[in-house]
Parts: C-alpha cells; structure tokens; sequence
C-alpha cells in the first residue's frame, strides 16, 4: 500500500501539486478509488518476487545442510 501512494506522489507533473504530502496522496487515493486501490498491482510484485523468494530460502536449506556436513566431518577427524 506505501508503494502505490508513493509512486503517485513520484508521478505526479512537476509544478503542479496533485498532492500536498503522503498522507493528503493516501486519503484522496481512498476517497475517490476505495480502499482496495491501495493494493494495485500487488498481484503483479508477488508474481515477480514470489519465486525469487522461493529459490532465496531453498539456495539457503541446502548452504545451512552443507555447513553441518563440513562441520561434522571436520570434527569427526
């Protein structure tokens, strides 16, 4: 919700002032497109970072696996 108030204030034209601060960008987001306005193109940040997140955590299992193995053995010796 923070991106989508904050990518209006960034895309506003320069020298006009749609808004006056984040808050006044929030509250006529809200007013004249509702609340789920605010979650416009979550479907989309998901989708993108879904699966990196998804590899991220499963590249970090395996890390966590070969550490124990190397440590063990080094121990064992």
């Amino acid at each position: 919700p923070v991106d989508v108030v904050r990518t209006r204030l960034y895309n506003q034209p320069v020298g006009s002032q749609w808004y006056a601060s984040g808050v006044d960008a929030a509250l006529q987001l809200a007013r004249t497109e509702g609340p789920f306005a605010f979650y416009k193109g979550a479907l989309s940040h998901y989708l993108r970072l879904g699966p990196h997140m998804v590899l991220v955590f499963g590249f970090l299992e395996q890390l966590k696996s070969f550490r124990a193995r190397a440590v063990s053995r080094k121990c064992g010796s």
